[in-house]
């Protein structure tokens, strides 16, 4: 499973260090939920690949 996340945030999005930590668990319980086991982390969080 190849899980990107990418693009631009718009000026009406919640600010990246407000919604940081609940988005990383919500994509955990995610990817977790379709069976991935392991995940390779990027700089960031919402940029990573999930294997």
């Amino acid at each position: 499973m190849l899980n990107p996340l990418v693009g631009e945030t718009k000026s009406d999005d919640i600010p990246a260090d407000v919604r940081g930590p609940k988005e990383a668990i919500l994509h955990a319980i995610l990817r977790k939920n379709y069976g991935c086991t392991h995940f390779i982390v990027g700089r960031d969080h919402a940029v990573d690949s999930t294997i």
